[in-house]
């Protein structure tokens, strides 16, 4: 046995090299959106956990909802994307007060 690996993409044809990298590519892309999802979900969990208790906090649980209502058909719209622009900005702006 030899502790050396076998290059075996070097032994593919270009199709199945591409073929491979692309599978290899979904791959990483599903276990991504997977460890995504794990996040979002213990982020909410947080975000349930107590009553904001300052401005900036409910400010900030406002703008996560407004993010995830932005990626929805319903936020598509050219006056609603706008909308929802301007209120996250006008949130992150008097967050930063103090």
């Amino acid at each position: 046995m030899t502790n050396n690996p076998v290059d075996l993409d070097g032994r593919r044809d270009l199709r199945a090299q591409k073929s491979n990298e692309i599978r290899r590519r979904i791959q990483e892309l599903q276990d991504d959106l997977e460890i995504s999802k794990l996040r979002q979900c213990e982020l909410e969990t947080l975000l349930l956990a107590t009553p904001a208790q300052t401005w900036q906090e409910a400010a900030a649980k406002a703008s996560y909802l407004l993010e995830l209502f932005s990626s929805t058909l319903e936020a598509q719209d050219p006056t609603r994307k706008k909308l929802i622009s301007h209120t996250i900005n006008d949130l992150d702006r008097l967050r930063s007060r103090p």
